[in-house]
């Protein structure tokens, strides 16, 4: 009986890991698909910086073109205008670049969560495979089976 007892307690120990174990691999899987969503976020920002910035050069190109055309001398006014129309345009492409940036903070804050839990999960599993068994042999020898 004392033999059957111990294979029991085993197979519990190493269930009660084991699920430590697929929790921790589940945890890593996202943890990996964060990772890859924060890239693809960045990717999306530079992408988004970069039409930002060539329709702004379009725009201001059609606006000099335009200032040209109307036979008069850009200055002054003109002049500010632009430089005003330039500043805008920068002031947007940081705005994008920073977005995208905190959008892609918070997945590697999820990633950083992910893994962490990962780790916890396997820890977990263990202590729990260990406890189970230890307080299995307790009873058995309380009850008289080892």
């Amino acid at each position: 009986m004392a033999p059957l007892y111990f294979a029991m307690l085993a197979l519990q120990g190493i269930s009660k890991i084991m699920e430590g174990q697929a929790q921790a691999q589940a945890y890593e899987q996202q943890a990996e698909n964060a990772q890859i969503a924060a890239e693809r976020a960045r990717e999306a920002a530079d992408n988004e910086v970069r039409r930002v910035r060539r329709e702004g050069v379009q725009s201001l190109g059609s606006a000099t073109s335009a200032m040209g055309a109307s036979g008069g001398i850009i200055d002054g006014s003109m002049l500010d205008m632009l430089r005003s129309a330039e500043m805008d345009i920068e002031e947007d492409i940081r705005i994008t670049r920073l977005q995208g940036e905190r959008e892609a903070e918070d997945y590697l804050n999820q990633v950083d969560y992910y893994q962490q839990a990962a780790r916890a999960s396997r820890m977990s599993g263990l202590l729990a495979g260990m406890t189970g068994g230890l307080g299995g042999f307790a009873a058995g020898k309380e009850q008289g089976i080892i």
